[in-house]
């Protein structure tokens, strides 16, 4: 399991960075406010990644808003900084340790617990559903989205 979710951050970590340089070089083909939108599911990408994080690290998540308003500069800085720590996070896992159970709130006052495992693939696959919602955002506006299919990754690595 480890080097299967290693790959999947690989690929988030570059799916990621990939949304943050097209929405950047959009900046001078569009009004910036027709990003709005692919700002906004950017920065709830990011602050889920963290938040998640944070939960795994016990910490206090509630530092965290699940849709925050971010410029796409901190958006990117994030991006950048969560990919970092998800990638020693994951390097100091065992294969048992997947198995362990995370006690977590969510924002809604629920209590659950996790296998790390799972949160893993959620946090890696959370972002590909908003990720999609960007690609449909630009080409409204006329901007082609990068292509962030997994294997188009694999191939371009």
């Amino acid at each position: 399991m480890k080097e299967t979710l290693q790959r999947l951050y690989a690929h988030m970590r570059w799916a990621d960075d990939q949304v943050y340089i097209r929405c950047r070089d959009a900046h001078g083909e569009v009004e910036v406010a027709h990003l709005t939108e692919a700002l906004r599911l950017f920065s709830h990408i990011v602050a889920a990644e963290r938040l998640w994080y944070l939960r795994l690290q016990k910490q206090d998540w509630t530092v965290q808003k699940v849709w925050p308003t971010m410029s796409l500069d901190a958006c990117g800085k994030l991006a950048r900084e969560n990919a970092s720590a998800f990638g020693a996070y994951l390097g100091g896992l065992t294969e048992a340790d997947f198995a362990t159970g995370i006690a977590y709130t969510t924002s809604k006052g629920d209590t659950f617990t996790t296998p790390i495992g799972d949160i893993l693939i959620h946090v890696a696959t959370h972002g590909v559903h908003h990720r999609g919602q960007i690609a449909m955002t630009l080409r409204r506006v006329g901007i082609e989205p990068p292509v962030l299919d997994y294997t188009h990754f694999v191939r371009t690595r």
